[in-house]
């Protein structure tokens, strides 16, 4: 499984002179995804929360399912359960 990294606060999202804010929802939530190719699993019930501005690095081995993770979150790779939000 991939390790998922991130910042602890998110860079402000906001201009002073016009008064943005951060959204409260989160830019991208997986919630008990599951997503492979053929044959088992590559990602099996996997949960994760981005917030608006979190700086995020995903790291780890060959064939771990980094690429599977950026492709459903881009929705080049469907899911087979979960939901996916962004």
């Amino acid at each position: 499984m991939p390790v998922l990294t991130s910042t602890s606060d998110p860079i402000p999202l906001w201009d002073g002179a016009s008064g943005l804010r951060i959204p409260a929802a989160p830019a991208v939530r997986l919630a008990d995804v599951t997503v492979g190719y053929d044959g088992p699993p590559v990602l099996a019930h996997t949960a994760l929360e981005l917030g608006w501005g979190q700086l995020v690095g995903i790291i780890g081995p060959n064939g771990a399912g980094k690429s599977t993770l950026i492709k459903t979150i881009l929705g080049t790779l469907r899911a087979t359960t979960g939901v996916v939000e962004i």
